[in-house]
């Protein structure tokens, strides 16, 4: 957007200084100077946005296979190897996840997988309570077995 801000702007003062030189005010020299920087600008500003709209073409692929895999990811877990396995916990959970013997703790859930389980609680039905029989109780869950450290 800013370098579309900028060809935009450079476009506007290469139509004035024509306008100028079309009714005297601007010696044609002074217009070949200005333009030819002006053009020079013009030309590095848009093989930048050319190189930025390339990088977004390359990421799309690589945006699908994601997606794709995010989709079979519990396919991926039950019925691969060790190491699959190993590599799906690890990009779920992308700091140091230990184990107490009763719970698992990790210092920071990847933010995908994060957003995924906020979608699925949404999802789920609320349940009807009365103050009275759960008020010891947080309306919060954390997912089971999990803890922050």
């Amino acid at each position: 957007k800013q370098i579309l801000d900028q060809i935009k702007t450079l476009e506007g003062k290469l139509s004035h200084i024509r306008d100028l030189l079309s009714s005297n005010q601007l010696d044609p020299n002074d217009f070949k100077e200005m333009k030819a920087e002006y053009q020079g600008n013009l030309e590095r500003l848009e093989v930048k946005l050319s190189a930025t709209s390339g990088e977004w073409a390359n990421i799309q692929p690589l945006l699908n296979k994601g997606l794709e895999n995010l989709l079979k990811i519990d396919y991926i877990y039950e019925s691969g190897s060790i190491e699959q396995k190993r590599n799906v916990i690890g990009s779920m959970f992308p700091e140091k996840l230990t184990f107490d013997g009763i719970f698992f703790r990790t210092t920071r859930v990847n933010e995908v997988a994060q957003f995924i389980y906020l979608i699925k609680k949404e999802l789920q039905p609320q349940k009807k309570r009365t103050r009275n029989e759960f008020a010891h109780l947080s309306a919060w869950e954390v997912p089971s077995g999990f803890e922050p450290l």
